[in-house]
């Protein structure tokens, strides 16, 4: 075999191996939606401000969970979180912190499609789970909807309720979610 062969070679399968990932190739497989991000797609998602926000309910399947944002009391830095519901889960406030800072993201966000017709496609008919957060100030209250991840499993579905536009959430906000859930079923066993 001459070396303009193994030349010829590498260069049919370099051909063939980009027009598979220009053309074919699919993250999350064949069943995978496509989506196109057009620039300037993107969204504030929240009009609550994170620091105005004092009361957390994350509903999920049969579970739910209930936090209420308590003021810093004097010699005390930041405000804590106490767990509502379950009554005596071992839910840290630093977890339901977590939650919201990854759930109100400072950037903006990408909306991934603006009025889809199957939400079943994003894990949103019906909803992993359904966001309920409270604040000061104008919308004072708003629910959010999470879905399934996206085909590369870095990000969530999410849509805003009264609003047809699903967008992309950060990984960690169904991450932190997870824990908070796993830590109020730990605490509900224990007590059991």
């Amino acid at each position: 075999m001459t070396w303009r062969r193994v030349g010829l070679y590498y260069l049919f399968a370099i051909v063939l191996g980009g027009y598979y990932l220009l053309f074919e190739w699919r993250p999350g497989g064949p069943d995978a939606p496509i989506f196109e991000r057009r620039p300037g797609q993107e969204s504030t998602f929240l009009a609550l401000k994170r620091d105005t926000i004092h009361k957390l309910s994350i509903k999920r399947q049969q579970h739910t969970f209930v936090s209420q944002r308590r003021e810093a009391q004097p010699g005390e830095e930041i405000a804590e979180w106490q767990v509502l519901e379950p009554t005596g889960a071992p839910v840290t406030s630093a977890l339901v912190s977590s939650f919201i800072e990854n759930l109100t993201p400072d950037r903006k966000i990408p909306i991934v499609h603006e009025a889809p017709e199957d939400l079943a496609a994003y894990g949103l008919a019906p909803p992993d789970s359904t966001v309920i957060i409270e604040g000061e100030g104008e919308p004072g209250t708003e629910t959010i909807f999470i879905g399934g991840y996206n085909p590369t499993k870095t990000a969530v579905y999410a849509r805003k309720d009264g609003s047809p536009e699903v967008v992309l959430l950060g990984y960690n906000v169904k991450y932190y979610e997870d824990l908070i859930f796993q830590a109020a079923q730990r605490g509900t066993e224990e007590r059991s």
